[in-house]
């Protein structure tokens, strides 16, 4: 959460420190990188000034953080109890969203070049390049009202302390709303594990990923939990690891509602 918080929003820091260090408005910059080139003394440096290497290792590592969230995001959504296959379950998911948006795009290749729309690269390029400009144009279109109006309106509202409380309990019932539907999410899922528990016996393979849920949901151990058993799915690998995901999911949104 925290890798995927930061980097996005480092742009906002490093991007004006990156057109100040490699030029500028006022070409400082590069006057400062001139007079490192003939060995002058004195060459006083630009504030903000940042290396070139430093900004080019920057950009590189949030380029290719891009490729990296997906597969963490699928690390810790796994229900897989083995860290190996559970790395080889977020490739698989990477491959598999990948290769959907990589079909969509050789798809449209074919069709643009079946159309003749573009009648060399260079076109099919510059193409490219505009619909990237027009998406930017349109997130700042979207994003620059919300910074430059309600981000300091809601400083502004912070202040003060009779806002504040409106907002808040306005916000309570919300709140109590989301932790109860997250705490009844948790005990259904908690006593599907109790139910798998007593279907389970001891000597069966499948015994040691019970005790690992169990270890991991402590609520299951309730006897409360065992009574009314129903009609359960047939016990396999593959249902104790649907209910390995749905329990770490739960506990998330549980903690996440507490907080």
């Amino acid at each position: 959460m925290f890798v995927a918080w930061m980097f996005p929003f480092s742009i906002i820091l490093i991007l004006p420190v990156d057109l100040a260090s490699v030029g500028g408005f006022y070409k400082i910059a590069t006057l400062y990188r001139n007079c490192l080139a003939d060995e002058k003394i004195g060459c006083e440096k630009p504030m903000g000034y940042v290396d070139e290497g430093f900004l080019w290792y920057f950009w590189q590592l949030l380029y290719w953080t891009m490729f990296i969230l997906p597969l963490m995001q699928s690390w810790i959504r796994s229900g897989e109890f083995s860290l190996i296959w559970r790395f080889i379950g977020a490739v698989k998911d990477y491959f598999i969203y990948y290769a959907i948006v990589g079909t969509i795009g050789v798809a449209f290749l074919i069709y643009v070049t079946v159309a003749k729309i573009f009648t060399t690269p260079a076109d099919l390029l510059a193409f490219a390049m505009a619909g990237a400009n027009a998406w930017g144009l349109l997130l700042i279109t979207v994003m620059l009202g919300y910074g430059l109006v309600e981000v300091p309106r809601g400083l502004w509202f912070t202040s003060s302390t009779k806002w504040n409380l409106r907002f808040l309990e306005f916000q309570a019932p919300k709140r109590k709303e989301a932790m109860v539907d997250a705490e009844a999410e948790l005990y259904e899922v908690a006593r599907e594990i109790a139910l798998t528990s007593n279907r389970v016996d001891h000597g069966d393979p499948l015994r040691k990923y019970v005790d690992r849920l169990l270890k991991i949901c402590p609520l299951a151990s309730e006897e409360r939990l065992y009574e009314d058993e129903e009609e359960m799915p047939e016990m396999s690998l593959k249902y104790l690891k649907t209910l390995h995901a749905r329990i770490k999911k739960a506990t998330r949104l549980q903690d996440r509602s507490q907080a």
